[in-house]
């Protein structure tokens, strides 16, 4: 049993990093938790968790996965709000609950809007979702930076705090004390708040504040009985939750979160959001072209909805669909068009469903197909010949996820991602211990971000097992026009590229 425990921790260290970060949060943020609860204000840590969206959302457009950034964003934003909600209800007739309901919605939808005008809702899971298994030194830093100030500062207010929890009037009447301990703690909210969304996002940051203070409240009475109790649940938490990651192959910060509570008796392509505008634009449309084989779980809805008459073309039509086994179940791969044999086979298929929409314009596309398919031959002979040169020790990548499949069957790869086929999934502890033993074994030489994922976990991997990291993949979406890979030939022209520089060296 203590050998099943320790095992991981002892082999890996991305397991020892999470193990770290989650402890030093079960530090600070649980005693804030308390004291929130107290107060009658527990939502108010879920409010102020959205409130540090926009903020993050800033500081992830402009300066990336960037720890300073989005953490001095995160601050501003949620400090700004949680002033501004103490002082409206300090001098207005506006209740505090109310006044945060008010700026935790704004806050919330403002920072949705910023992702989505500027970023991607790839983007917008990289600020919502943490990746507790992703920490590095610089978070650990930070995250027990935090909970070591957060202690200090509630050990020097912590009479005055208990004071105000139970009788706020009595400590305005009779101390000057009222006002700066009320806003010390709303910093100390915001700054574990901040601290939390390292590892967990900012929607369940809030989740190993509140969840052990909620429980301690039926296995205690006074305060500190109430802040050592759920210090110890968020402890067992992070313990059995990593624990639980590893053995049982699910996604970590959820697990914790979830047994967070469990002592409490009684107690992109693939995420696309289609807007407002697409259904106007989908509506009008004569032609809908769909890559088919799952990939939009979402086109269904956005047809129905926007009451498309038009003619449905799924591009993928005739490709033979790969399977593999996702959590212990049979999926279908829908990249097919990182083969450039099924890129032709979309490339007639969009033909076809062009020339049955618009038959006036069939000389057209019938003269310009060809010259594309052509174009397809030559970079498919350019892409077999350069990964043909590669050794046959030197054919085995990691990715980010799992989105070449396809790619390796066609020419050659072995390709291992920690995420399945889509993005929407998180990399359980197992599934990196068992790449990082894999990438160990067999000697793999490079690890690969692709353009819409986090990368922060690949990082960590590279880390841990001395694998170079080979670049940056396009799968899932194209760069810019001003980038490397603003076409679909341009893409695997960049990919290969990447690939053979990486393996090759």
């Amino acid at each position: 049993m203590i050998d099943a425990i320790t095992q991981p921790f002892i082999e890996f260290s991305f397991m020892r990093r999470a193990l770290v970060g989650c402890l030093a949060l079960s530090l600070g943020a649980p005693p804030i938790g308390v004291f929130l609860m107290l107060r009658r204000m527990s939502l108010m840590g879920d409010a102020m968790s959205h409130a540090i969206l926009p903020g993050a959302a800033i500081g992830y457009l402009l300066a990336g996965l960037s720890l300073f950034a989005m953490s001095l964003g995160g601050f501003a934003a949620g400090l700004a709000v949680a002033l501004s909600a103490g002082l409206i209800a300090r001098s207005t007739v506006l209740r505090e609950d109310a006044s945060l309901a008010a700026f935790y919605l704004v806050s919330l939808a403002l920072g949705v809007l910023i992702v989505s005008v500027r970023g991607s809702n790839i983007d917008l899971l990289h600020v919502l979702f943490g990746t507790v298994l992703a920490l590095d030194d610089q978070a650990l830093l930070l995250v027990a930076s935090i909970s070591t100030l957060s202690l200090l500062v509630l050990a020097v207010i912590y009479r005055p705090l208990v004071l105000e929890c139970f009788d706020p009037q009595f400590l305005r009447s009779t101390s000057d004390f009222s006002s700066p301990t009320y806003f010390n703690f709303l910093v100390l909210v915001v700054l574990n708040l901040v601290s939390g969304f390292q590892a967990l996002g900012t929607l369940m940051a809030v989740g190993i504040m509140l969840l052990p203070a909620v429980t301690a409240r039926f296995w205690a009475d006074d305060v500190s009985g109430l802040i050592l109790v759920a210090i110890l649940v968020a402890f067992a938490a992070s313990l059995t939750g990593l624990l639980l990651s590893y053995y049982a192959n699910v996604p970590t910060g959820p697990a914790i979160v979830l047994l967070a509570g469990v002592f409490c008796p009684n107690g992109d392509a693939h995420v696309y959001e289609p807007t407002p505008a697409d259904a106007k634009n989908l509506a009008a449309a004569q032609i809908l072209f769909t890559n088919g084989l799952g990939f939009e779980g979402w086109m269904d809805r956005l047809e129905k909805s926007s009451g498309f008459k038009g003619t449905v073309v799924v591009a993928s039509t005739g490709v033979k669909p790969r399977t593999m086994v996702e959590d212990a179940k049979t999926i279908t791969d829908p990249h097919a068009w990182q083969s450039l044999a099924n890129g032709r086979l979309y490339v007639t298929n969009i033909r076809d469903g062009l020339i049955a929409v618009d038959p006036e314009g069939k000389s057209f596309y019938e003269a310009n197909t060809p010259k594309y398919l052509d174009e397809i031959v030559k970079e498919e002979s350019d892409v077999k010949a350069a990964l043909a040169a590669l050794p046959q020790d030197r054919r085995k990548i990691i990715t980010s996820h799992g989105a070449f499949g396809y790619f390796g069957a066609a020419y050659g790869l072995e390709i291992i991602a920690p995420e399945g086929v889509s993005t929407e999934s998180e990399a359980s502890a197992r599934d990196v211990a068992k790449i990082i033993r894999q990438i160990k074994a067999e000697h793999i030489l490079a690890v690969f971000m692709e353009n819409i994922t986090d990368h922060r976990l690949l990082d960590q991997i590279a880390s841990e097992t001395g694998a170079k990291i080979g670049g940056e993949l396009y799968t899932d979406a194209l760069s810019p026009a001003d980038g490397p890979a603003p076409s679909y030939l341009d893409m695997f022209g960049h990919n290969v590229g990447a690939l053979t520089a990486a393996l090759s060296s």
